[in-house]
């Protein structure tokens, strides 16, 4: 309706026309309402109070509370070390003479001054191959005339194969290889 026809249209008229559109307008608000209560209650939603994953939480989670210290990162002055300790005194020991000894004609007096002036360590693993041959004999019975022959054990089945300590190596390190990079 345009405002021609209202202002043709009686008073009473009038205030049923704008009651009908107030009701109107009072159902499309609560309608709003409504849904601006449903999307708020969605976007308010995180890993903590749904079963939504961490990885979908829009906001970062906030930063630790704690203030800096003014202390360098990592272990302080003074603090016993806990770091790789090694198994065992050195098995070899390699030395390394200053480049300027290289061929020196004097290098053979140089002992008595000798010092060690540093020492790293490299702890490393030697896998020796142990290669077992069984042999069936073949004896000919006194007794029964008879060619009789040995039996290999069970679990010796193929012509050549693993033996039973490098497959348990080879599936301590697939399964539960966590092996560490003590670099």
């Amino acid at each position: 309706m345009n405002r021609d026809e209202l202002m043709k249209l009686d008073k009473s008229e009038i205030i049923e026309i704008l009651f009908a559109i107030i009701d109107q307008q009072s159902d499309k608000i609560s309608q709003q309402s409504d849904k601006i209560a449903e999307l708020e209650a969605r976007v308010n939603q995180n890993s903590t109070n749904s079963s939504l994953p961490p990885s979908s939480d829009l906001f970062p989670k906030p930063q630790n509370p704690r203030k800096p210290s003014g202390k360098k990162v990592g272990g302080q002055k003074g603090h016993k070390g806990k770091g790789f300790k090694l198994p065992h005194p050195p098995d070899v020991v390699v030395e390394y003479n200053p480049v300027e000894c290289t061929g020196c004609a004097h290098v053979d007096d140089c002992p008595a001054s000798k010092s060690v002036s540093d020492r790293r360590y490299e702890v490393d693993i030697e896998i020796k191959t142990v290669v077992t041959e069984h042999q069936t004999l073949r004896v000919q019975c006194p007794r029964s005339n008879e060619m009789i022959s040995g039996n290999f054990p069970l679990d010796i089945t193929g012509t050549v194969q693993y033996g039973v300590n490098l497959e348990a190596l080879a599936i301590s390190l697939n399964t539960s290889g966590m092996v560490r990079d003590c670099r």
